[in-house]
């Protein structure tokens, strides 16, 4: 008799715990999705405001648009990159440039799709895009000129400017 209450608890316990963590883990994926999804209505604000340089992103400043001008001092190519394209999954070499900031500080921009061929570097460019987290994984194969994930301590070698 002993022996079957104690079974039934342990088992009710057990359960209960379960579908705690079931909860619990169906939390966290909704606070992770709120966190990737775009922030359409926040007005575009300055990059210098929300992110700066050696420090983390900030989870709200994830995803918002961002206004930023200055110049192209250097081109990568970020291999390899995961996109989707009409819906469908695919992987893709990306053009990557380092932009010297007003502020004097870098930021690693994501120009679009590699290409590379006679492309010239304008003196001073606004750019108006969405901010995202640095890759904290490697995607591609290390090659010369070739990132192996969007993040700047990757090329603080290649620059002195403070990387955003």
């Amino acid at each position: 008799m002993k022996s079957k209450f104690l079974l039934s608890f342990i088992s009710l316990t057990f359960s209960g715990l379960f579908v705690f963590l079931g909860f619990w883990q169906l939390g966290r994926a909704q606070d992770i999705n709120k966190l990737k999804q775009s922030k359409p209505d926040a007005p575009a604000v300055a990059i210098e405001k929300i992110a700066h340089p050696g420090v983390n992103l900030d989870g709200n400043a994830v995803n918002r648009i961002v206004k930023l001008k200055g110049i192209y001092v250097k081109s990568y190519i970020a291999g390899d990159q995961p996109v989707v394209i009409d819906g469908v999954k695919d992987r893709k070499d990306l053009e990557v440039r380092l932009m010297k900031l007003n502020s004097g500080s870098g930021l690693l921009v994501v120009r679009g799709y590699e290409n590379m061929n006679d492309q010239v570097m304008p003196k001073e460019v606004k750019v108006l895009g969405r901010l995202y987290s640095r890759q904290s994984s490697d995607v591609s194969k290390p090659e010369r000129n070739h990132l192996t994930r969007i993040d700047p301590s990757i090329i603080t070698g290649d620059t002195n400017l403070n990387l955003i």
